[in-house]
């Protein structure tokens, strides 16, 4: 079982390390003497179309990933999205100065991550135990994790935006392979009528012992107790009527709202020009200043975050199934609220027009205190919600529904990471990073009386009694 989480959480994997190019092949292409003599666009706007898109592309992805779910099964999806990523990557090696081939190379990885994020959640979510479901949810995310950690970590070498691209490659072309490892989920073959194969796949995913086979009997005969009617396209005018459906649709949304809007993803995407903006300014070269102003460049900080995100994923495991998703919300929340605040009041004190108690505490902390704001806040998003958010959005929905929802729902969650990725250096230029890291701010703080309010705790429960809680109240 552990074998099959991790092979489909590889697919995240891949995600990581589409969204942790950006920084480095952005700094790349900058240095690149021949790229942007071939057009008359700006540079500028092509870079920022760079980033942008294969989240643009992704929501795309989304929207295929429910048919194909539904028809392709959890497995065959999660086989087929590693050609988009294969091709992307390679156009991108190969590119040369096309800009055309490089954009169409980006959104091939675009598409492939947007089939990533239902796929391999979902089939995570129906192949693993009740009682670690939770843990082992968690394994897209802290995937996802690693791969930002691994693509921060190729930015460090001395190669360019088409040599880490042809790094990248070799990630898709080992999944794929691994795939074939895989059993495909019980909860779809018994959705198409396919029972004895279904008990076949829940078997092997259990070990199938002599000892365990009465549990997996019992697990399998609950299993088939929560498919309540074959898996369907489902009219928009029933999901209104239908608490079931309606009310999980609307919380996992708004969560993904929220994962989006905290930030997280933009720092990500554009570390470097943080870090950029970070550097003090208008400050004398006091002695206490250079004492306090960290000597790392900004690949090494860069490196530093993904480590620290990755590490942070180790706090969160063991409390999921202990404490629940409501309280790892909530504290992953305030504790983003905090660092993005003072980061904020930092960016406001480094400006031009501050005044002296501001260049008092710039000089006094140097330029280490945004990395620490930064480590803290990607910390804090790690332990809740970076994972969550799709944990809940693959057990909350119903059996009827769940690959078209897991579908819509991560059609909003790319969808908002557009917005925020084509919109982050515009509120830079507009309203300066002092505002758009206290608009995060705000964001974290108002997702939590969300959260206590409508989110519903789901730890120890299986996929069949949070499906049957919903119907009790429709």
């Amino acid at each position: 079982m552990k074998w099959s989480t991790i092979v489909a959480a590889c697919s995240f994997l891949c995600i990581g390390l589409l969204r942790a190019y950006t920084s480095p092949a952005i700094a790349s292409m900058k240095q690149d003497p021949y790229l942007f003599n071939s057009t008359s666009i700006p540079s500028k706007d092509i870079i920022s179309w760079v980033a942008a898109s294969p989240p643009l592309a992704s929501f795309f992805g989304t929207l295929l990933s429910g048919p194909l779910l539904h028809y392709l099964g959890r497995r065959g999806t999660l086989t087929l999205l590693t050609f988009p990523y294969t091709v992307g990557w390679l156009m991108i090696g190969f590119a040369g100065t096309s800009i055309p081939l490089i954009m169409l190379g980006r959104v091939l990885t675009g598409l492939a991550a947007g089939l990533s994020t239902a796929s391999a959640q979902l089939y995570v979510s129906e192949c693993v135990r009740p009682t670690v479901r939770g843990t082992l949810g968690f394994l897209p995310a802290m995937m996802l994790s690693l791969g930002v950690l691994v693509g921060f970590a190729a930015g460090t070498i001395n190669v360019d935006w088409r040599q880490l691209a042809f790094i990248m490659t070799c990630f898709p072309v080992v999944l794929f392979l691994m795939t074939f490892t895989l059993p495909e989920s019980p909860a779809w073959l018994l959705l198409k009528g396919k029972e004895d194969q279904g008990f076949i796949s829940l078997k092997r995913l259990r070990g199938g012992t002599k000892e365990n086979m009465e549990a997996v009997e019992m697990e399998f005969k609950d299993m088939k107790t929560g498919i309540l009617m074959k898996e369907e396209r489902i009219p928009v005018l029933q999901l209104l009527r239908q608490r079931a459906i309606w009310y999980p649709a609307g919380v996992a949304t708004f969560l993904m709202f929220f994962q989006m809007f905290t930030g997280a993803n933009a720092v990500i995407y554009y570390l470097s020009v943080i870090l950029t903006e970070a550097e003090p300014r208008n400050i004398t070269s006091s002695s206490s200043f250079m004492a306090a102003t960290t000597t790392l460049s900004h690949d090494l900080s860069s490196v530093v975050v993904g480590v620290v995100q990755f590490l942070a994923f180790f706090v969160s495991l063991p409390l999921i199934d202990r404490v629940g998703r409501r309280i790892l919300l909530v504290s992953s929340a305030i504790a983003m609220a905090i660092p993005l605040g003072i980061l904020g009041s930092y960016y406001y004190c480094n400006q031009s027009d501050s005044g002296p108690k501001c260049v008092n505490m710039i000089e006094s902390t140097g330029s280490w205190l945004p990395l620490a704001c930064l480590s803290v806040f990607i910390a804090a998003y790690s332990i809740g919600f970076n994972s969550i958010p799709f944990i809940l959005m693959s057990e909350l929905f119903p059996s009827s529904a769940r690959s078209y929802l897991c579908s819509l729902t991560s059609f909003v969650n790319h969808f908002c990471l557009f917005l925020l990725i084509k919109g982050f250096p515009l509120a830079l230029d507009t309203v300066g990073p002092h505002w758009t890291f206290w608009g995060f701010c705000a964001v974290c703080i108002v997702s939590v009386p969300f959260v206590l309010i409508t989110v519903p705790e789901t730890k120890g429960k299986s996929l069949a009694e949070i499906e049957r809680g919903f119907a009790k109240h429709s």
